[in-house]
């Protein structure tokens, strides 16, 4: 794999997306140069089952969260463009749905799809915090399925894809009926088990502290980070942490996973730790 070496733009360096959330970020300082990433292809999976968009102050802190990365990627919309990205995103509940619009959206020299997935992710936040509908509840049901996310993910990540990745963004297990959770590990497997590279990372927050380990637990058994190159800063691909005190904490995780899968979002360092690459 061929790595070239260019500039970044000052506001990238000072800054990345776990800044302006306010909140944690990469424990390493950022690099005064990034890789041009060698193409990778990111599906983010958002979780809106009842659990959150039923209790209003949850939702709306999963509105603001994501509202704030839509405001980071426009800030860096010129080294975006300049970035081998391309981008889908998925809602999920009892079923999975492409979100209209927002799918296979290629972000090398292409201002207007930078601008689209801004956008995207704002309408994404608005959804969170609109809560409930009757058109959403028929589109995608009220419970949480693994299964059909990871399933509708896997058709976005091409085969020869160099650097494939899943974020599941979530609030809680899979519980819904007729799947039973014992389908998930398999799922994965099935899905994704042969694939290398690849990487899997669930950020999940918001449930009871009596159900967080085990919600920890699930989430571990499916992350998958398989041979992800490094990017240029040396770091090795890790994802320690799969749960997260509050949505601001899981939305800084989502930016840090954007920018260890891609290469392109570079998140400044915070003296409250996130989700890291292991240094080398």
């Amino acid at each position: 794999m061929t790595r070239r070496l260019r500039p970044l733009a000052s506001a990238l360096a000072a800054t990345g997306l776990a800044a302006v959330l306010g909140i944690g970020g990469l424990v390493h300082p950022p690099a005064t140069v990034a890789a041009e990433p060698d193409p990778s292809d990111i599906v983010l999976v958002l979780d809106f089952s009842a659990s959150i968009l039923r209790d209003e102050a949850n939702r709306n802190r999963f509105g603001a969260a994501v509202e704030r990365i839509a405001n980071r990627v426009d800030e860096i919309s010129a080294d975006l463009v300049a970035g081998d990205v391309t981008v889908s995103i998925i809602q999920f509940a009892t079923r999975a749905a492409n979100v209209d619009g927002c799918i296979d959206l290629r972000l090398l020299g292409a201002p207007a799809t930078v601008a689209r997935f801004a956008d995207c992710l704002r309408a994404i936040a608005t959804a969170y915090r609109r809560g409930p509908t009757n058109a959403l509840t028929t589109r995608i049901g009220t419970d949480t399925n693994y299964v059909a996310a990871m399933e509708l993910a896997a058709r976005r990540l091409p085969p020869a894809s160099l650097r494939p990745a899943l974020i599941l963004f979530t609030d809680g297990r899979h519980d819904v009926a007729g799947v039973p959770v014992s389908e998930v590990q398999p799922a994965r497997d099935r899905l994704f088990g042969s694939r290398s590279p690849f990487a899997l990372l669930p950020v999940g927050m918001g449930i009871a502290a009596a159900d967080r380990a085990a919600l920890s637990a699930g989430l571990e058994r499916l992350r998958i980070t398989k041979d992800m190159p490094a990017c240029v800063d040396g770091a090795t691909f890790d994802w320690p942490q799969v749960v997260f005190e509050s949505a601001d904490e899981a939305g800084a995780a989502v930016a840090v996973a954007l920018q260890n899968a891609s290469c392109t979002f570079t998140v400044a360092p915070s003296p409250t730790p996130c989700p890291s690459p292991t240094p080398a």
